[in-house]
């Protein structure tokens, strides 16, 4: 078989051969029976009795690839190089599949929150305020994922609030003012209709402050555009 002399003490004159496979062979000089001296790099053929090295012939020097002052590739260096390459692939594979789950719970939550807007804006028009109000319930859970996700930029502006305007509106309409009130988050809001919409919603439900509170956040907000 065919190797390259790894190593080799000419005070001990013996040394260590790799064949084309990677394994290592221990020889000294009394198994060679070239009249070629034994170099560090030098090709050799040879046979192997057990894990030792005979019957072998220096066919040169070195070969034409090899540099004494080289640094060499052993058999451990080969498996990390192979390893490294399996790990890099891995990791690769690791970051495509991730982002394919992100971008399919996008996807799904995005679907999700306007399935919900639809059903709450269906509900208002039929006039089932408290069917609205469950459902805004769980939109609001819907939401804080869309938050997460990093995507409350991405829904159109009337969704941000998710028809809570128009649910307490189809409550006061009935003059259940409490859950009226329940739903409005005039504090939290920074849109002008919304606003005054919640202002006349409170002020016939008697809170006066609250009105005005509204109604002036409302005239900001418009004196900013």
């Amino acid at each position: 078989m065919r190797g390259i002399i790894l190593e080799y003490n000419s005070d001990t004159q013996s040394g260590f051969i790799e064949d084309e496979e990677g394994n290592c062979y221990p020889f000294d000089i009394h198994n060679c029976k070239s009249s070629i001296r034994p170099m560090i790099g030098a090709e050799v053929d040879f046979e192997s009795d057990g894990d030792v090295a005979t019957d072998i012939d220096v066919l040169s020097a070195y070969t034409d690839d090899y540099h004494p002052d080289a640094p060499k590739t052993s058999a451990a260096s080969k498996m990390l190089m192979k390893l490294s390459l399996i790990f890099g692939i891995g990791a690769f594979l690791a970051v495509m599949i991730y982002s394919e789950i992100e971008r399919r719970q996008i996807n799904e939550t995005q679907k999700q929150y306007h399935e919900q807007l639809m059903k709450i804006k269906a509900y208002v028009n039929e006039g089932n305020c408290t069917e609205a109000a469950s459902e805004y319930s769980r939109a609001r859970e819907t939401r804080k994922r869309v938050y997460e996700l990093g995507l409350y930029y991405s829904i159109e502006p009337f969704a941000k609030q998710a028809h809570a305007i128009e649910i307490a509106e189809c409550f006061a309409q009935s003059n259940d003012f409490i859950n009226a009130l329940k739903i409005l988050d005039a504090e939290e809001v920074h849109d002008a209709d919304y606003l005054r919409k919640a202002s006349t919603i409170y002020e016939n439900a008697g809170e006066k402050s609250k009105a005005q509170e509204a109604k002036s956040k409302a005239d900001k907000y418009d004196l900013a555009k």
